[in-house]
């Protein structure tokens, strides 16, 4: 879980493949950012891959990358 300024962010991810299972958010504007989240579910979208994306809003996005940043995961090779 991730404290961020007014909330939190939680993801769950697969340690074995590098991937996003599930992800919660409670602070302002959560609505602005939890859709990527949601995408990398959906799509099975590699953590790795979410690093490199470029944000609509990058703004919104700090926390999201943040919280990326704090999973401990093997990359996929």
């Amino acid at each position: 879980m991730n404290v961020i300024p007014g909330g939190i962010w939680a993801f769950s991810p697969t340690r074995t493949r590098g991937r996003l299972i599930g992800a919660r958010a409670v602070a302002p504007l959560a609505g602005e950012w939890i859709h990527q989240a949601s995408l990398a579910i959906r799509a099975k979208i590699p953590i790795a891959t979410l690093h490199d994306q470029v944000a609509q809003f990058p703004s919104y996005s700090e926390a999201f990358q943040t919280a990326l940043e704090n999973i401990k995961y093997r990359k996929e090779t």
